[in-house]
């Protein structure tokens, strides 16, 4: 699973199966890392950077410093990263999930019971 913050109006949808970073400020991913199951990384180009891995449901908070171009990861209420350069210096109006090749049996992507983008 794929999540991406950026500009709406400039991101794609690609044809390759992984959407493209054209947009995209920050980029986490869900998936299998160094043979590591359920691993939440950051993509900040073609590789994956291992944050931690995370197979219960939990509370996953993204906070983006719009002035230093950098973002923290906080899984639990715990700061993983800190300080992580944005992909590209975009606008961030837009949060999307992509979901591929994830069983509904073992996922369903309809369990975000808060997704927030703004100021707190």
């Amino acid at each position: 699973m794929l999540m991406q913050l950026g500009d709406g109006g400039l991101m794609s949808s690609g044809s390759s199966g992984f959407a493209p970073d054209t947009g995209v400020g920050i980029n986490l991913i869900w998936t299998s890392v160094g043979g590591i199951q359920e691993t939440l990384s950051y993509r900040p180009s073609a590789s994956l950077i291992p944050i931690t891995q995370t197979s219960k449901q939990t509370n996953i908070k993204v906070l983006a410093d719009l002035d230093s171009q950098t973002y923290s990861v906080l899984i639990g209420g715990v700061e993983m990263t800190s300080r992580l350069p944005f992909t590209h210096p975009v606008d961030f109006n837009s949060v999307r999930f992509l979901i591929h090749g994830v069983g509904q049996a073992n996922f369903d992507p309809r369990c975000f019971d808060i997704l927030f983008l703004g100021t707190p």
